[in-house]
């Protein structure tokens, strides 16, 4: 008596398929993330940069709170922007309109002084910006929310230069 063997047939529907889909691309997922090669960060250099700092319309004393070898913080996200080299302040000066002559007129603002700041830091360069305590990046006209011992100002960054290590 002959054996009625039926051959093998998978069946499969749609439900079926999906599945195994899936389980494939999640396998496939795990296996790449294993045995991808790493990427490498981006190569960047610490330079040292010395930077100046103007803060506009600062209550008078405040240059006085404010001294040589004082560490700077940036108020936003607690990163170290170096120490404080150097120390000036003038009279605040405002620019105005005489409506009569329709001409610009400066005044001095009773109270207030600026306060220019020299900065020393160590800066990461990358292949377009300078970034201080390795989250602040520097350019020239930017605002900077600082803060130091005794103070916390908003200032403009007036001068930026890359310093040779002598």
């Amino acid at each position: 008596m002959e054996e009625n063997k039926k051959p093998f047939r998978l069946r499969m529907n749609l439900f079926d398929g999906i599945v195994l889909v899936i389980i494939l691309a999640v396998g496939l997922f795990l296996l790449w993330t294993q045995f991808r090669p790493e990427e490498e960060p981006a190569s960047s250099e610490w330079v040292p940069v010395r930077y100046s700092v103007r803060l506009n319309q600062v209550l008078e004393g405040t240059s006085e709170l404010i001294q040589p070898g004082d560490p700077l913080e940036y108020t936003l996200e607690d990163a170290q922007l170096g120490t404080v080299v150097s120390v000036e302040s003038a009279p605040c000066i405002t620019t105005g309109l005489d409506e009569e002559a329709l001409t610009p007129i400066s005044s001095v603002l009773p109270g207030y002084e600026s306060v220019d700041l020299v900065v020393d830091a160590m800066c990461e360069e990358e292949d377009y910006c300078l970034r201080a305590g390795g989250v602040v990046v520097l350019r020239t006209g930017d605002q900077l929310y600082i803060r130091g011992p005794q103070f916390a100002a908003v200032g403009t960054i007036t001068e930026i230069e890359r310093r040779d290590e002598a």
